[in-house]
């Protein structure tokens, strides 16, 4: 069950309450951190520096990528940084607000 509020307004038609995941489990780290770890496993001895540093560029090329695509879509920055809030514990009132101005929980919402 996803917190979501129909909002049916001009622009926004819902919105979901997101939170920020820690840097370590965000998907913009973790894949990556493992395929670096498996390149430099099996890949590297496996076969010729030259061969290994090409791989090694896809990779880095696919990290690139997206980091840019987190920069200019909000809704994939949302997918890979944040997760949706699941539970109503989070929404104490008083929490809430505090939050929303000091930018620690945002608004994910859906334009119609």
């Amino acid at each position: 069950m996803v917190l979501r509020f129909n909002v049916g307004g001009k622009v926004l038609d819902r919105a979901d309450l997101i939170r920020k995941k820690k840097w370590p489990w965000r998907l913009d780290v973790l894949p990556f951190a493992v395929l670096y770890a498996i390149w430099m496993v099996t890949i590297v001895p496996s076969i010729d520096i030259v061969d290994a540093l090409i791989v090694l560029g896809g990779l880095v090329s696919i990290h690139v990528l997206t980091l840019l695509f987190t920069a200019w879509s909000i809704d994939f920055k949302c997918f890979v940084q944040y997760s949706k809030l699941r539970r109503r514990s989070f929404l104490v009132l008083k929490k809430l607000c505090h939050c929303i101005f000091v930018n620690k929980l945002f608004f994910w919402g859906r334009e119609k």
